[in-house]
């Protein structure tokens, strides 16, 4: 037996495993300590990348026995083009770091699977867990965002959330420092700092009686309507012809409705963990025009059959043709993808 560290939505636990252990099976121990529902695959273990940092955390495959996991995670690090004396020295001193106490990889409980309208019959705890995961995503810029008032309000609520009937108390300074945590650089730059405080208590005065629990849950219902809502992303590149609308380097997103793809935003030179999606989606193929999905042994190479439908005017018997599109993602992106899309 082993200790393994996880860091959940509301801490950390230990959790004494086997080696033998799956990911899965770990994942649903921790969502038991934590008092979260879970139905097969619904939630997950993920690994901050020593190369990345810690916000870039790359999932596990719930197939993949911890030390094999944890292995593929040290092996794709060292092999990353450019950065492998960097990441090298990073492994020796968290390797020097973690030796005093044994073996304990720290890794992070999340929910791969989300849904649309869940919210509505979510326990206390499940509310929590989806509106860190939320949160996370609209720091990150995830959800491509645009509109101060909305990132606004957003922030306001999430204030609530964290502070409840105290949060109308806040000086001046930390509120300041809240915005500059929770808005978007580039969406904060377009007002004045401010007009930022003011409307910001403006909006908390209307979120008066909230209690923390309310607050998180429509923090949760604002960011459904957003369309990459419950969904992982992973940086691929295009391969093969077709597609011509799609760049070489996007993004692929997998959710509830299917597999999406989206342009990488900015400069399109951010860092895999941490890319940006530009806010309008290039194309989707729902769950019924997916024949297939397949990785290729390594992992790295996903193949998809999808149903192509004639163009508008030409003859089609309503069946569809078959096409197949073939991708190129970072270390085990495609299995990923496709343990996803079967879950």
């Amino acid at each position: 037996l082993r200790d393994i560290l996880i860091t959940t939505a509301r801490g950390s636990i230990r959790v004494p495993i086997e080696d033998e252990s799956t990911v899965v099976e770990i994942a649903r121990a921790a969502a038991d300590a934590e008092g979260v529902g879970q139905c097969g695959n619904e939630y997950g273990l993920y690994v901050a990348s020593a190369a990345k940092g810690d916000h870039a955390r790359s999932p596990m495959l719930p197939s993949d026995e911890l030390v094999n996991a944890m292995q593929k995670l040290s092996d794709t690090e060292a092999s990353t083009p450019g950065d492998a004396e960097k990441t090298k020295k990073k492994l020796v001193r968290r390797k020097r770091k973690d030796s005093g106490r044994g073996p304990a990889p720290r890794v992070y409980l999340r929910k791969r699977l989300l849904f649309h309208g869940e919210i509505e019959t979510a326990t206390e705890s499940d509310v929590h867990q989806l509106y860190v995961q939320c949160k996370e995503c609209v720091e990150a810029g995830r959800y491509g965002i645009t509109d101060p008032s909305e990132s606004l309000l957003l922030a306001a609520t999430a204030c609530a959330a964290q502070h409840g009937e105290r949060a109308s108390a806040l000086s001046a300074d930390l509120v300041a420092e809240w915005l500059l945590a929770n808005v978007q650089p580039s969406i904060y730059e377009r007002w004045r700092a401010e007009t930022w405080v003011e409307d910001f208590r403006s909006v908390l005065a209307k979120l008066d009686g909230w209690s923390t629990l309310e607050a998180k849950t429509n923090y949760v219902r604002m960011c459904q309507r957003y369309p990459l809502w419950g969904t992982e992303l992973f940086a691929a590149g295009k391969r093969g012809r077709g597609l011509k609308h799609v760049p070489s380097q996007c993004l692929i997103a997998v959710s509830w409705a299917g597999i999406a793809l989206y342009g990488v935003g900015g400069s399109g030179k951010s860092k895999p963990g941490r890319a940006i999606p530009t806010a309008a989606r290039l194309l989707i193929w729902t769950f019924n025009e997916l024949v297939s999905w397949s990785a290729t042994a390594d992992g790295r190479n996903l193949c998809l059959v999808t149903l192509k439908h004639e163009p508008k005017g030409r003859q089609d018997d309503g069946t569809g043709r078959e096409k197949t599109r073939d991708f190129q993602l970072e270390g085990q992106g495609a299995s990923h993808v496709c343990a996803l899309l079967s879950d």
